[in-house]
């Protein structure tokens, strides 16, 4: 039953993989401030597409008219061999890793010659780029495949996933390296800054772009879906490569969807999407957005320990109640700060989203790594717990308006609360509400500091207050 459902999946993934890069562009013209297209952008592009008839460049041959059918094969056989939740319908390709690399090369190369077909310059400008970016790009893909099939022994992706299941891989310093090298490849495969930019429309910095430049109509409907198919097959395979996840088909299906899962302790997954939504808060621009991360993560806090509440001791009941009121009363009172406080422009950031990005990562990374097992329970929740505080400093520190500093120190109290989430036997209830008592009033206080700053400035760009003298 289980492969049945994962085949359905499978199969569905080819009509929903235009709904992947649509959702992200409008996650990130959101994240900007902008209203942004909406999510089904794509399948009306592609509809329009379908409607137009081809236009065969002069001088091109056979090579030109086939690319655009092979490229979209290759992709519906990557389709088919990516398991999902570790399974997958038995189709007769089999599948290995090295199948995928086989197809998602086939399909390069028949753009690239394509692209050469057409004789086009920008088009063979595009060409060349992807081509050169991919000599290190399918070599990192490479490489993280391998390290990822060490654990396995195989190269089945099935087994693979099933190898990088738990927690306990992450233990490996292998593991880290190839899920940091998949990253990267992430960033190449799909585009993204800083290889490509995919919001350009000049022709002399297209890339995965520039070869499509010459191909019109269906031909560029069926190349447009395979871009959206091949993002739909690299995120589920780092999905399943390199995501916490264990279990029964059922939670594994719902891990990989949502990231989130409690299981009678504070789980792998869990942990990693509390930290995750903490990196969250130093990205993003609009403060509503923050909240919701924090509001999230404390809320992911409270399941931790409700969790914990049944198996181990009332504190724990305690503990994941406080969470909860954590979760719900303190974004309250922000939203309402948000509402007295309106930026009439962004505040302008001291770096920009991708640094401040990889500087927290790097902090966290150094935490997970550096910081020894202080023996009060599950060493990778510690490990994460002292890497959220840092984090949360981080945010303090990164970021200039005095709203998002106030988050940060949320932020690091949270990694506070995780780590006494993982003391067996749980605190004391009361320090647990003595703590969420002084969380409280920090907030209050540093919210009315806020306040005071925008009235006195009209902003809460705390970079203005070195100009205050004595």
């Amino acid at each position: 039953m289980s492969a049945i459902v994962a085949g359905a999946v499978q199969i569905s993934a080819a009509a929903f993989a235009p709904l992947l890069p649509g959702a992200i562009q409008t996650l990130k013209a959101r994240l900007q401030g902008r209203r942004g297209a909406s999510p089904l952008q794509p399948y009306r592009t592609l509809r329009r597409l379908w409607s137009k008839t081809t236009v065969d460049p002069l001088g091109t041959g056979f090579v030109y008219r086939l690319a655009p059918a092979v490229v979209a094969a290759s992709l519906l056989g990557a389709l088919a061999l990516v398991p999902v939740a570790g399974r997958a319908l038995d189709l007769g390709l089999g599948h290995d890793a090295l199948a995928l690399l086989g197809f998602l090369a086939l399909a390069r190369f028949a753009v690239a010659a394509a692209a050469w077909d057409s004789g086009s310059g920008f088009a063979l400008m595009g060409a060349a780029r992807d081509l050169m970016i991919a000599v290190a790009g399918e070599a990192l893909l490479v490489l993280a495949l391998l390290l990822a099939a060490l654990p396995a022994h195989s190269s089945d992706l099935r087994a693979m996933s099933a190898a990088g299941g738990g927690a306990h891989i992450w233990g490996e310093p292998a593991h880290w390296c190839a899920a940091i090298a998949f990253a990267l490849v992430l960033l190449v495969e799909t585009g993204r800054q800083p290889i490509d930019n995919p919001d350009t429309h000049l022709e002399l910095t297209m890339i995965h772009e520039g070869p499509l430049l010459e191909h019109a109509g269906r031909d560029l409907a069926y190349l447009q879906w395979a871009a959206a198919a091949r993002h739909w097959v690299f995120l589920v395979l780092g999905a399943e490569l390199f995501m916490p996840h264990w279990g029964a088909f059922a939670l594994r299906l719902a891990l990989l969807a949502l990231g989130v899962g409690v299981r009678g302790r504070v789980s792998g997954a869990l942990v990693s999407t509390i930290l995750a939504l903490g990196l969250g808060v130093i990205v993003v621009r609009r403060r509503s957005f923050a909240i919701g991360f924090v509001a999230a993560q404390s809320l992911a806090l409270s399941l931790g320990a409700l969790g914990l509440a049944g198996g181990r001791s009332s504190a724990f009941l305690v503990a994941s109640f406080v969470l909860l009121a954590k979760a719900v009363v303190l974004p309250a009172l922000l939203f309402a700060l948000v509402r007295r406080t309106r930026e009439r422009r962004p505040v302008p950031a001291a770096a920009g989203p991708l640094l401040r990005l990889a500087g927290a990562g790097a902090v966290a990374l150094s935490a997970a790594v550096l910081v020894p097992p202080l023996g009060l329970g599950d060493a990778h929740v510690e490990r994460v717990a002292v890497a959220l505080v840092l984090v949360g400093i981080a945010i303090v520190v990164a970021r200039r308006p005095a709203f998002f500093q106030l988050l940060g120190l949320i932020v690091a109290e949270n990694g506070l609360s995780l780590l006494a989430v993982s003391v067996p036997g749980g605190l004391s209830y009361v320090i647990e509400l003595g703590a969420l008592f002084d969380l409280a009033l920090v907030v209050v206080v540093a919210a009315a500091f806020a306040q005071r700053i925008h009235a006195e400035f009209g902003t809460g760009d705390t970079e203005l207050l070195r100009g205050l003298r004595d």
